[in-house]
């Protein structure tokens, strides 16, 4: 059965970022379908129209300035709306490997649950990625591995959620630390 998935984008004057992120996103082959849902926060470089005419089909939203990661996704989520079999949640200055999209559906459908995915800085070390307490206060990135690794919290750059899951706990809470303004 093919997976349908949401992605679900914010942005803030990064055009060039944020087209090779949905270039990266829209090459994705594999057993899934992808529609964009793209907030754009007022970018002044043009953003939103450049992403418009190169990637018709990305949904772009225009929201105010003052709306940051959490609630422009979350605006992106409400946008999308529940029928997706997925959500996935994208930093736009993400640009995925051929594949990767591809690992995080079978590992879903392996590991029923929040799939988080690792991301690499240039010189090629792990920047992102789940996170494994090892203290009290105290975490550590969790290395990419051949399967599945528990983690027990995560970076939110690349991050696909199961309806299942959203069904349970909603999408992103408007109190998630980085809302920097009320939704409108």
């Amino acid at each position: 059965m093919t997976a349908t998935i949401a992605a679900l984008l914010t942005s803030h004057n990064r055009r060039e970022k944020t087209l090779a992120c949905l270039w990266s996103l829209l090459g994705q082959r594999g057993d899934f379908e992808v529609t964009a849902f793209l907030a754009d926060s007022s970018s002044p470089d043009g953003t939103a129209a450049a992403v418009r005419q190169a990637l018709p089909a990305v949904v772009v939203e225009d929201v105010p300035d003052d709306v940051f990661w959490g609630a422009g996704t979350r605006r992106a989520a409400l946008r999308a709306g529940e029928s997706y079999g997925y959500h996935l949640w994208l930093n736009d200055d993400v640009v995925l490997d051929d594949g990767a999209l591809e690992v995080l559906v079978q590992t879903a459908k392996r590991h029923p649950g929040v799939v988080v995915g690792a991301l690499r800085d240039p010189q090629g070390f792990v920047s992102y990625s789940g996170l494994r307490r090892t203290g009290p206060v105290s975490f550590e990135l969790i290395q990419p591995a051949d399967d599945a690794v528990p983690c027990d919290t995560f970076n939110g750059n690349v991050v696909l959620v199961p309806r299942v899951v959203r069904e349970a706990i909603g999408t992103i809470d408007t109190a998630f630390p980085q809302r920097c303004s009320p939704l409108r």
